[in-house]
């Protein structure tokens, strides 16, 4: 009897404690993006809401343990764990704007290809983006950043504490509004490789109306397009280290 009410409390905070990492994880590409079984996910997430319960002493939840009382407790790890995963999921969906605006630039908006990590049918370079904003999130040692971020958010919003969500709402209609600006930004340099492209051919065809632009412009923005994108994102280190930075100015608003 002593060990199990020993054990108890330390039970319903880590139950908790998932609850607001799973749904982090759940509505973000981190751990989607990766092949790996469903039961092999909720295991990673119970593993790291453990380890973060044991070793936290501000995860330890301190209200009522009656049935209503936990229920309204995980409703409110949901809303927490949602408003937290918007500013990564925000993160992702920049690389996705950029590579729309790609798509659309150089004419692969034509054709869809399936993406596993958000699982839909996307454009060509709209699913690369989306790919290589998972390897820039793990390259850039953002995962770790991401878990003690986790660990500091139980320090401002604890276990089945009230917050206050009319002070969020500003600050996440702010990181929208910076991630479309980032997210044009990361590819500027090729769309404007690109509108020079388009003057080149409309001047083209102005002099040389027999011409068929459109067969004759698309290797053409296609070769042009893919040419800057290599160059350009060689050296577009710091903008992509800006995205996933913004995420985390973000959270440090959200804990003031």
């Amino acid at each position: 009897m002593v060990g199990s009410l020993s054990y108890g409390p330390w039970a319903v905070s880590a139950l908790l404690v998932s609850i607001r990492i799973g749904m982090v994880f759940a509505m973000t590409p981190v751990l989607s993006a990766i092949p790996m079984p469903a039961v092999v996910r909720v295991l990673v997430v119970l593993g790291i809401a453990a380890a973060m319960s044991a070793a936290l002493p501000t995860t330890s939840y301190r209200g009522q343990t009656d049935l209503a009382s936990l229920f309204g407790a995980a409703c409110l790890e949901v809303s927490i764990g949602v408003l937290l995963s918007l500013g990564i999921l925000l993160a992702f969906a920049t690389f996705s704007v950029a590579g729309r605006v790609l798509d659309i630039q150089i004419g692969f908006g034509m054709g869809q290809l399936f993406d596993p990590a958000t699982r839909q049918s996307l454009p060509l370079l709209t699913g690369a983006m989306t790919q290589l904003a998972v390897l820039c999130f793990f390259a850039l040692d953002a995962h770790h950043t991401l878990l003690r971020a986790l660990a500091y958010s139980f320090e401002h919003f604890p276990l089945g504490a009230p917050w206050p969500i009319q002070q969020s709402l500003p600050v996440v209609l702010r990181h929208v509004s910076g991630m479309f600006v980032l997210g044009f930004a990361l590819v500027a340099p090729v769309v404007t490789c690109l509108l020079l492209v388009e003057l080149g051919l409309s001047l083209l065809a102005r002099n040389l109306p027999q011409m068929n632009m459109f067969v004759l412009g698309m290797p053409i923005k296609v070769i042009v397009g893919l040419g800057a994108l290599a160059v350009w994102l060689g050296a577009a280190g710091d903008y992509v280290a800006r995205i996933f930075n913004a995420v985390f100015h973000n959270w440090e608003a959200l804990f003031r």
